[in-house]
Formats: C-alpha cells, structure tokens, sequence
C-alpha cells in the first residue's frame, strides 16, 4: 500500500508543484504547498507504522524462535549469520512488496505518471527518496530485536 502512496503521491506532489509556480495567488500556493505537504506527511507516517510493525513483529518472532535461537547458539552458528538470516526474513518480502507497490501505482495513475515523468522529472527523485528512506527505516527497526536475540543467547 505504501509502494501505490509512494508512486502516485510523489507524482501528485511534482505536479502540484508544478502548478504552484505558475504565478499562483497567494491563497492558491498555500493550498499546493499544504497539498504537497499532505502527502509526504502520509508517506512519512505511513513508513513509520510499517517500521513499528516490522519492529514488534520482529521481538514476537524472536520470542517465539527462542528455543530454535538456542539451539543455534548451542550448535555454534555465528550471530551474524542469525542476524543475517534475520534481515532477510524482512527485507526479501519488503522488496518485493516495494516493487509490486509500485508497478500497481504506476499501472494505476500511468497518465498522471506518464506525464510528471516528461514534465517535473524531479518526481521520479521524490518516488525513488522515499523508498529509499522508507526502506532505511525498516532496516533500522530490525535492530531493536537484536538486543533481545542477544539476551536469548547469553541466557542460554
């Protein structure tokens, strides 16, 4: 869902912005400026519950994968190929989702895409930002389980 936002709110914020430097009144600019602060707005909010989600399913998952963190542990798996093994649990789905997010969102509004594309190519940089800070963003919440895996390692 957050992939669709992305697309197509990043080509509603170019063209917005586009036609809030057309010699606006006063009034209009504030309504596109408000606009285009809407969206980012939702796309921020939007990455930041699917952070806090990606985190708390994170510490559920370790606590219930203590015993196979153990036993792990006990075998004498590294704790960066636990960690590793971890991320990509997350980050394989994240990007597929990412991708097919955002394939729908261009399939959906391929005229408005289509057209911020070859008029604003600056959306193209808002779409591609937010990814990208999104995607850093889940990243970081994978490391608040990693003191809990910790704790299950040295409490074996």
């Amino acid at each position: 869902m957050i992939g669709v936002i992305a697309v197509v709110g990043g080509s509603g914020a170019s063209l917005v912005a586009l036609a809030g430097d057309d010699g606006q009144t006063g009034s209009q600019a504030v309504l596109f400026a408000d606009m285009r602060t809407g969206v980012l707005v939702t796309l921020g909010v939007g990455f930041a519950l699917l952070a806090c989600s990606v985190g708390v399913t994170q510490a559920a998952s370790t606590l219930e994968d203590r015993e196979l963190i153990v036993g792990l542990d006990r075998l004498g798996m590294p704790g960066r190929e636990l960690r590793r093994a971890r991320a990509l649990t997350v980050i394989v789905p994240l990007r597929w989702a990412a991708v097919g997010g955002a394939l729908v969102g261009v399939a959906l509004a391929l005229p408005v895409v289509g057209l911020t594309v070859l008029i604003a190519p600056i959306s193209m940089v808002v779409i591609v930002g937010t990814f990208l800070a999104g995607i850093v963003l889940v990243c970081l919440s994978l490391l608040t389980s990693r003191p809990l895996v910790t704790a299950i390692r040295r409490g074996a």
